[in-house]
């Protein structure tokens, strides 16, 4: 848990904040008292940042002195150190005005007491969130562990470490939960491309985790847009594993 303490205020109101952090995950923000919160503007907290705006309301006196403003529950989500940011800090008078404030980045460690759980292998079909549910961790987490980038493109046979980062995600879809052994379950055959209708293809090939069009390409010794054209490929930086390509 982490809390945000103000010292020495005068004549204060309101206050507007947003914090920046990396490896952790926000599961919830708890509003101290200072100043009061009777007007609750925002409070939202997730992966990456924390917002919190609140004022006092007549006939309140006008808070002073030192105080907690906020507490934060993070959970990490990959081993490292990183600070806890203040993207912006804004002090409010009762009349609206900004007050003098300095504001003291903090820092969030995050060791490597969260254990893997175990090792699930992708199979055809499952998302990141659905593998999530089949363990009750963040999907986050998961993403941050294996190092996947947006938008978290997974293919058949993958292997992925599950760490121990509990999360109550929505609901939806859930995957089986597959553990121990270190054999990957059997995944089911891609089938045979369908010929594309009045086309001629010189081969077929299915894509790779990794491969770019312009590798395909140049290793069939034809040109991206020939390959876009003939796959009806509106946008070709866009193509996944598993994925069947005729090549012209």
């Amino acid at each position: 848990m982490v809390t945000l303490h103000l010292d020495n205020a005068t004549n204060l109101w309101g206050i507007d904040l947003r914090l920046a952090y990396d490896l952790s995950s926000c599961l919830s923000a708890v509003p101290g008292t200072m100043p009061s919160p009777d007007f609750v503007v925002r409070n939202d907290c997730g992966s990456g940042s924390a917002n919190y705006t609140v004022v006092q309301q007549s006939p309140r006196a006008p808070a002073n002195g030192s105080g907690d403003v906020l507490s934060l529950t993070l959970q990490c989500t990959r081993v490292g150190t990183t600070s806890l940011h203040f993207q912006r800090a804004v002090l409010l008078d009762s009349f609206g005005n900004h007050l003098p404030v300095t504001a003291i980045d903090g820092q969030i460690t995050c060791t490597s007491s969260s254990s893997i759980l175990g090792y699930h292998y992708v199979r055809s079909g499952e998302t990141l969130l659905c593998i999530a549910r089949a363990y009750g961790v963040s999907a986050w987490a998961i993403a941050n562990q294996n190092w996947l980038y947006y938008p978290f493109i997974l293919y058949p046979g993958q292997r992925l470490a599950i760490p121990n980062v509990p999360y109550q995600n929505p609901p939806g879809p859930t995957c089986v939960p597959q553990f121990g052994g270190g054999t990957p379950p059997p995944i089911t055959p891609t089938p045979t491309p369908t010929p594309i209708s009045g086309s001629t293809c010189r081969a077929y090939y299915q894509v790779r985790y990794g491969d770019t069009l312009y590798a395909i390409a140049w290793r069939y010794g034809t040109t991206v847009a020939a390959i876009a054209a003939k796959n009806h490929l509106t946008n070709p930086n866009w193509i996944w594993a598993g994925q069947w390509l005729c090549i012209p």
